[in-house]
């Protein structure tokens, strides 16, 4: 029927019409294809757009999950070693009360290693004082009990005295650090590896009687999440001009070992509030100290 109709539209127009009309299909037809294949090249074009996007989605999940899990180990160490250097300063350096005993026995340690050191001749009995109440920093309010002795020291014992004084109430890493040492460290992580800070504070969290005995192995454990010979230099540099170094030296010595021995650390907070020497000749001083022990005011 088709072909019977095309061939009577075909009788009844003229040729020259029939060719236009076929050119003209044949216009719009092509026309056609090419608009479905610009069309197929577009949604093509948008596939590959979209493929590195959705490969890369992945990736990014996986990076926020490990992020997200690194945050919550970091709180939650820095928590545990809170509460866990918070026990033992509460127990040992800055107890509810000053524990006579621990105080007692530290100084007749020391006495006896200055001695031993033939740094001191003599000392006196210790004479312990009444309680005095200790306002620090403007607004918080400490007990302490004021321990005072005489000895006759050289100046290398006087020096040893003080130093050792000076090492007392150190509980971790951190304590044996000023405030400028602690900031230099976090800015050098930041600075190489901002992931590395939880390893940084595992590392100043450490005890420091851990430290003292095995420095290699805690330093290298740190130095895993960090590669540059800069960083290794600042922990170098810090280490010898913070209390780390003379600290170590303290607990690798006989006096260290007597300390152990007692179980006196960590050391309560002792400082020297009050002193006075004269000289007693050929180098030695007869000196008078003044020591507070502290404890919590509540």
């Amino acid at each position: 029927m088709i072909p019977a109709l095309l061939a009577s539209a075909s009788r009844a127009l003229p040729k020259h019409t029939w060719t236009v009309l076929l050119c003209v299909s044949g216009v719009c037809l092509l026309l056609l294809s090419i608009a479905l294949m610009l069309a197929h090249a577009a949604a093509f074009h948008d596939m590959q757009e979209a493929l590195p996007l959705a490969a890369r989605i992945p990736s990014l999940e996986t990076r926020l999950a490990v992020l997200s899990e690194q945050v919550e180990l970091s709180e939650l160490h820095a928590a545990m070693s809170t509460r866990s250097a918070e026990e033992k300063v509460h127990l040992y350096v800055l107890p509810d009360n000053v524990d006579l005993t621990r105080v007692l026995g530290f100084l007749e340690v020391l006495r006896d290693h200055v001695k031993v050191k033939k740094m001191l001749t003599t000392m006196s009995g210790i004479d312990v004082g009444e309680e005095v109440p200790v306002v620090v920093d403007g607004n918080t309010t400490l007990r302490a009990v004021p321990f005072t002795f005489s000895a006759t020291v050289n100046d290398e014992g006087l020096h040893d005295l003080l130093e050792t004084f000076a090492l007392t109430g150190i509980s971790t890493i951190s304590d044996a650090l000023t405030e400028e040492q602690y900031t230099e460290l976090f800015r050098a992580t930041e600075a190489e590896n901002p992931a590395g800070i939880l390893a940084l504070e595992r590392f100043l969290s450490t005890d420091f009687l851990i430290y003292t005995k095995d420095q290699r192995a805690t330093e290298e454990t740190l130095l895993k999440s960090f590669s540059s010979q800069e960083f290794r230099e600042t922990l170098e540099t810090i280490k010898q001009s913070s209390l780390l170094s003379k600290g170590v030296q303290m607990m690798e010595s006989e006096f260290g070992t007597a300390l152990g021995k007692n179980r006196l650390w960590p050391l309560p907070l002792l400082t020297v509030e009050d002193s006075a020497w004269s000289e007693s000749g050929d180098g030695w001083h007869h000196v008078t100290l003044t020591v507070f022990a502290y404890a919590y005011a509540r």
